[in-house]
């Protein structure tokens, strides 16, 4: 049977705790950048929050714009990577329509802290570079997945795949940005503007 040495033993807590510690930070600083905004909110108040020490936030990820870079990744490698809700659709149209819908509900939950990003990246042209340099923005992975399948079955044109995840991408980043932050129009209506641009897009594509 294989015994562990006493340093081995001593180093599992440890790590459990730095887990413990990153993610009691994650979590207080989601909520404090959604409500208060990144120029606000502090080291302190995030530390605070988290019920742990200051320091750790430097130590574990730069500094107060490491931690909200991390958060956003976090969020869009949540978005990107989970499986979409609804089986594939029979037509190009059919699979627009349920993925702009699916994403426009799940960019409910995290609104607020949509915004605190969005007026950073506007204001802040360091760290929208260091955004990008840190994160790899790919939201339509999965819907790239389906265009696969609807390729393969000849139902769209050929060669087209990544032209129409790349549109998508634009259009809804753009729609989030107009519709959903600046103008604060209701989910209802913006699920129809999307709808209607997506089953006009969707025909010239259409085999």
């Amino acid at each position: 049977m294989k015994t562990e040495t006493p340093e081995v033993t001593a180093k599992r807590p440890k790590r459990k705790d730095r887990l413990a510690s990153e993610e009691a930070l994650l979590e207080a600083a989601l909520g404090l950048f959604s409500s208060q905004g990144f120029e606000v909110t502090t080291t302190k108040m995030i530390a605070q929050k988290a019920d742990v020490n200051e320091a750790l936030i430097t130590r574990y990820f730069g500094g107060k714009q490491g931690l909200f870079i991390s958060l956003v990744d976090r969020f869009i490698t949540g978005i990107s990577t989970r499986q979409l809700p609804y089986p594939p659709q029979s037509t190009l149209t059919r699979e627009l329509e349920r993925y702009v819908i699916d994403r426009i509900q799940q960019y409910r939950s995290r609104s607020e802290f949509s915004k605190a990003y969005y007026a950073q990246a506007l204001i802040d042209k360091k760290f929208k570079k260091k955004f990008y340099q840190t994160v790899s923005v790919n939201l339509e992975r999965n819907l790239l997945e389906r265009l696969q399948i609807l390729n393969k079955e000849e139902k769209i044109r050929g060669g087209c795949v990544e032209e129409i995840r790349q549109d998508i991408s634009t259009y809804m980043s753009g729609l989030f940005l107009q519709d959903r932050l600046l103008r604060e129009t209701p989910e209802e209506e913006t699920i129809r503007k999307a709808l209607r641009f997506v089953r006009k897009y969707a025909v010239a594509f259409e085999t």
